[in-house]
């Protein structure tokens, strides 16, 4: 019982029950993550946004130089 510290367990009505809620269990047992990685299209996205934002943050900037 002691394989994942975080999930919790508790005697009730005779026997073992998990005490931990339902979505750090999933997280624990490897359903679900806390971080998101490259396999879930939210993080392309806010990759992709930052991306953007520092390519034209760049042009800005060398627009700016070029004209000094």
């Amino acid at each position: 019982m002691q394989d994942a510290p975080q999930i919790q367990y508790v005697w009730m009505d005779g026997k073992i029950v998990v005490k931990t809620d339902e979505v750090v269990l999933a997280i624990a047992r490897g359903g679900r993550k806390f971080i998101q990685g490259p396999d879930e299209p939210r993080f392309w996205m806010i990759a992709l946004g930052i991306i953007m934002i520092l390519v034209g943050g760049g042009w800005k900037l060398r627009d700016m130089l070029k004209e000094s």
